[in-house]
Order: structure tokens, then C-alpha cells, then sequence
């Protein structure tokens, strides 16, 4: 006698088989995406360090004085004009997880919002063999974006330095 058609057996067989081809599926996709994130994150990270590092250097070159405040945690940058009068004070600063600037006596402005896990400036910088970098100010900071965490060390020189 001759039958068409599967078994349960066999059908149970397949059906095991297409699960665990399914899962194996799945799990490579949810990796996949994971290590995506991860890479977005990174790469966000870089490129906002880099953006407030071209951001905090413009005005530490302008500045003709420079001094570090809260531990490291503010910087206040001033710049004179040639006649000794007193052109602008921008002061930068850690508020929580933020980076928050502010001109005069104008209201602060938010750079970096809940990204900013730590920032060290440090006046005057100190490079790589130890020795003082004339007009440089050194920053130190460190961004986090879910499980990635990018930290960056700079230092900026200003050209303005004893400038009245």
C-alpha cells in the first residue's frame, strides 16, 4: 500500500527544524542591530566632541586672558580690546550632564544636553611631556550615549594672550 502525503513525525521534524532556523535568524538580526546602534552612538559621540572642540576653540584663541574655576568644571575666557577696555567675558561651564555657555550677561546657552558625563579645563595646558603650553587651555571631557562612552583631550592656544 502506497501513501501520499507526511507523517506527524515527519511534520513535527520540519516544523522543529523551521524554529530553529527561525531563531537563528532572529538572533543574527537582533545582533546585527545592536552592533549598528553601537556604531550610530559612536560615531555621534565623535562627531559632537568634535563639534564642541571647534566650538570652544574659536573664542580661546580670541580671548586675551583665560582662568579655571570650580575645580576644573568652568572656564571663563575675557578679551580686551587695544585699548585696554574690556571686550566680552564668556564663561563655559558643567551643569549636571550638560555643557552650558554664557556671554556677558546674557542668558546661558545649552551646548551639550545630558550627553556630558565629565569636562576638565585646565589653564595653561600641560602637554604630552609635561611641560606648560604657553596660552593653552587644556580641555578634557567625556560624552555617553546609552553603552557608549567616548572620551577626547584637547588643547587650544590663544593668540591673544597679554593682548591690551
Amino acid at each position: 500500500m502506497k501513501r501520499e502525503g507526511l507523517t506527524l513525525i515527519e511534520l513535527m521534524v520540519a516544523l522543529a527544524i523551521g524554529t530553529v532556523l527561525i531563531l537563528i535568524v532572529g538572533l543574527i538580526h537582533t545582533t546585527a542591530l545592536n552592533l549598528w546602534s553601537r556604531g550610530n552612538d559612536r560615531v555621534f559621540l565623535q562627531e559632537e566632541s568634535s563639534f564642541i572642540f571647534t566650538y570652544l576653540e574659536k573664542p580661546i584663541r580670541e580671548a586675551s586672558g583665560a582662568s579655571v574655576e570650580d575645580e576644573g568644571k568652568s572656564l571663563i575666557l575675557t578679551k580686551e580690546s587695544l585699548e585696554g577696555n574690556l571686550g566680552w567675558v564668556k564663561r563655559f561651564y558643567q551643569d549636571g550632564n550638560s555643557l552650558k555657555y554664557k556671554v556677558d550677561a546674557e542668558d546661558s546657552e545649552v551646548l551639550i544636553s545630558g550627553r556630558l558625563q565629565s569636562i576638565t579645563f585646565s589653564h595653561p595646558a600641560i602637554d604630552t611631556s609635561g611641560k606648560d603650553v604657553l596660552g593653552g587651555v587644556g580641555i578634557e571631557m567625556v560624552l555617553q550615549k546609552g553603552k557608549e562612552r567616548f572620551s577626547f583631550q584637547k588643547t587650544a592656544v590663544m593668540r591673544n594672550l597679554g593682548l591690551s
